[in-house]
């Protein structure tokens, strides 16, 4: 592997005989492999991009604004937080579903994507996806020229390969999304890592939440009864034994999801196109922390913690880990300015930021749960303290001593005002315009067999 990446990077180690020319603009690369929490990662767990990381930058402290794929992405695609871009859960907004709908609000029309300014740039842009809120038309798509979408990322892989074997004369923007880590977790024989815990994953226990591809909590006898709704409520407890039998689960499709990601990096390095390379997920995944499962509906560290590194060989030092928090939607900036195109306007990756994480409630989970789930959730961090507030309600908690925020605690009366006046400018919601929706057949299906939408009742 290390030797893909060294060429990839174009890292040849032989120093250049003569002055080299000018520097043609670089081609970016930009994978998010979804669903995955930074926790989870190691060089046994994700060694593809551990291995990145030792030839770039590691954001150690990098977290997602918005804890589900429609918001994080339009973060990263709009250079805006999900309060400012306006793509997020919306009771009032578009109805996606059909018996107990989802509903969300458009992403905002007035300003550049990152695809349209690398296309107004005179690069390629193309955007291959396994996950269908990428798809061409829903809403997310702006200045990529080439959409292609695969229900697996095999099929993704696929597409990478034929699109960089056509290659072209102009720098190329490509981004890839991955869904190997999402739910269903597939709990397949070859992962060694489910040995010590094939008895209960195959035992009565588990069986309710197992589906043809794999364990997840989307699963009941209807809406009302799905397992994620029932854990939450109360009504669900699961024994250690089968927690931990879903966390190695989860752990598997990690691995699995970083084994894409190699291919695909093996593919840009066939392709020579070297230049920027930006890995990162769009959020992490509850797996039964907090009283919760899945994502979207909660802004805790295990959600919104995400991977983040950025290489660029000649831009950026290689090995240099970042501690400081930076939010993902800098993500914007900082490939542009590394292209060379940035203005200095431009969201940025600036480490040492507050930590702001919002998620909205959405008509499903105020219906079937309620409680804290009838109300917009938000969390502001800063100086070693976080607020969490859902509605009117809200509580403390010392980082420094509990960052996975699992016993509240009393701040001092100062901290606490601090804490209150940043949070109350920190989430002002956007009234710009924004996109129309449309979704076609596939994509609902798509959504529905990712748990999203309730199927349609004959």
């Amino acid at each position: 592997m290390m030797s893909i990446l060294l060429v990839l990077l174009g890292c040849t180690g032989s120093p250049p005989e003569a002055p080299a020319p000018p520097a043609p603009p670089p081609s970016v690369l930009l994978v998010v492999v979804d669903t995955v929490r930074a926790d989870a990662l190691s060089a046994e767990t994700t060694p593809a991009l551990w291995q990145l990381s030792q030839l770039g930058v590691t954001y150690a402290d990098a977290h997602t604004s918005g804890t589900w794929s429609w918001p994080s992405h339009a973060s990263m695609f709009w250079g805006l937080p999900p309060w400012e871009h306006g793509a997020h859960f919306d009771r009032d907004g578009v109805q996606w579903g059909s018996n107990d709908p989802i509903t969300v609000s458009m992403p905002r029309v007035d300003t550049d994507t990152l695809a349209e300014r690398f296309r107004d740039a005179g690069y390629a842009t193309a955007l291959i996806t396994a996950n269908p809120w990428l798809r061409e038309g829903v809403g997310l798509d702006r200045g990529y020229g080439v959409v292609r979408y695969g229900r697996s990322d095999a099929r993704v892989v696929e597409f990478v390969r034929e699109g960089l074997a056509a290659g072209g004369d102009k720098p190329l923007f490509l981004t890839v999304n991955l869904m190997s880590a999402h739910a269903p977790f597939a709990a397949g024989e070859g992962c060694g890592w489910l040995t010590a815990h094939r008895a209960v994953l195959d035992g009565a226990e588990l069986a309710p939440w197992r589906g043809e591809k794999g364990l997840t909590m989307t699963r009941g006898a209807g809406l009302h009864d799905l397992g994620a709704f029932a854990y939450a409520r109360g009504e669900l407890a699961l024994s250690d034994a089968a927690l931990a039998a879903f966390r190695a689960a989860y752990r598997c499709d990690v691995h699995e999801a970083d084994a894409m990601l190699g291919q695909v990096l093996g593919a840009w390095a066939a392709a020579k196109r070297g230049g920027v390379i930006a890995v990162t997920s769009d959020h992490g995944e509850l797996l039964g922390e907090h009283g919760q499962w899945e994502h979207g509906r909660g802004i805790w560290p295990e959600l919104s913690h995400v991977p983040l590194v950025v290489a660029a060989p000649g831009r950026l030092p290689a090995g240099e880990r970042v501690d400081g928090t930076v939010l993902l939607h800098g993500i914007y900036g900082t490939l542009l300015e590394l292209a060379g195109i940035g203005r200095p306007e431009d969201a940025r990756l600036v480490p040492g930021v507050p930590r702001r994480v919002k998620a909205w409630s959405d008509g499903m989970w105020a219906t079937h749960v309620g409680g804290r789930f009838a109300h917009d959730a938000s969390l502001y961090a800063d100086d070693g303290w976080a607020r969490v507030a859902w509605g009117q309600e809200e509580q403390f908690f010392d980082l420094r001593a509990d960052p996975t925020l699992d016993a509240p605690a009393v701040p001092p009366g100062d901290v606490a005002a601090a804490l209150r006046a940043g949070a109350s400018g920190a989430f002002e919601e956007t009234t710009a315009p924004r996109l129309a929706p449309e979704i076609d057949p596939e994509t609902r299906s798509a959504l529905e067999e990712m748990g999203y939408l309730e199927p349609k009742k004959p």
